[in-house]
């Protein structure tokens, strides 16, 4: 992943890796605690083991839950707009489809005034 942000010159992309088998409950805030001093510490994510230091930091975000598929396109056709918008995907079959559909959906000028347009691009494994 580095390799890949170390040649995006313009910092056109954004990469968010999603644990969601984290069951944290109420040890969330003791874990994020200790995720951040290891991170202040290392320099790295300490779950995608990415560096914290370059200049793409900011390119690259780590979340302990599930995504919110809906939100997530929604605030890419609003910070994009009128620009196509790559979808990387590798997972399971179901997940893909969700995401087709979704780029289906936000590719309708209905749901997206801002005029973006996604494209899935999709690995299963």
């Amino acid at each position: 992943m580095e390799e890949i942000l170390e040649q995006d010159e313009q910092n056109l992309l954004e990469c968010h890796n999603y644990l969601t088998s984290a069951k944290l409950g109420t040890g969330g805030e003791l874990f994020n605690l200790a995720r951040s001093k290891v991170q202040e510490k290392t320099g790295e994510d300490t779950v995608s083991g990415l560096s914290l230091t370059t200049a793409h930091a900011k390119q690259v975000e780590t979340h302990l839950t599930r995504p919110n598929f809906d939100k997530v396109f929604k605030d890419a056709a609003e910070k994009n707009p009128g620009e196509k918008i790559g979808v990387f995907f590798c997972g399971p079959p179901v997940i893909r489809g969700m995401l087709d559909k979704l780029c289906r959906k936000y590719n309708n000028k209905k749901n997206n005034p801002w005029g973006s347009r996604f494209k899935l691009h999709a690995e299963n494994f």
